[in-house]
């Protein structure tokens, strides 16, 4: 089987010790795109890929860090290619408190709410979204002074925060 275009310009740059671990990658990557929404024995096709699939996981040369690295390489090229990217960061806290035997959990806001911090980030093109409204309080706000935005239109404050990103629809 060989993997589509995308896939392939995707993880152009893995190495992960051995060609085979390679290929396999990009054929998980395959059926995995395919069904998103499946388990691994789901999305792979036939009990000789599920097993395949689970040695890959398996084997000590497939790292985080091996599987990501690809990845981020791709998303640097991408963002190199674009003379303008915004970065949106967020940081979510996964609380599994209730989850007693998981391991490397640290404290949340407080030592008795136990999990973890997910810091994640998005890069997105910057151009213009449009007008939105917002509501940060009762005077009159403005769209931040953010390069490459069009920040000549104020967002006017409306009462309650339900109506936002709906009004443009």
């Amino acid at each position: 089987m060989a993997v589509s275009g995308w896939i392939a310009a995707e993880l152009a740059t893995v190495h992960l010790g051995d060609q085979r671990l390679d290929q396999r990658y990009g054929r998980i990557l395959e059926r995995l795109c395919a069904a998103p929404q499946a388990s691994l024995c789901g999305a792979m096709q036939g009990w000789a890929e599920v097993m395949a699939a689970t040695r890959f996981f398996d084997n000590p040369l497939v790292t985080l860090a091996g599987v990501l690295q690809p990845h981020r390489d791709a998303a640097l090229a991408r963002v190199r290619a674009q003379p303008r990217v915004l970065v949106i960061q967020d940081t979510t806290e996964l609380d599994f408190t209730a989850k007693t035997k998981l391991q490397g959990k640290g404290p949340l806001n407080t030592e008795t709410r136990q999990g973890f911090l997910a810091h994640t980030q998005w890069g997105s093109i910057a151009q213009s979204v449009g007008r939105t409204e917002g509501n940060p309080g009762s005077r009159q706000a403005s769209v931040p002074n953010v390069v490459g935005l069009d920040n000549s239109n104020p967002l006017p404050v409306r009462g309650g925060w339900g109506g936002g990103f709906n009004a443009g629809a």
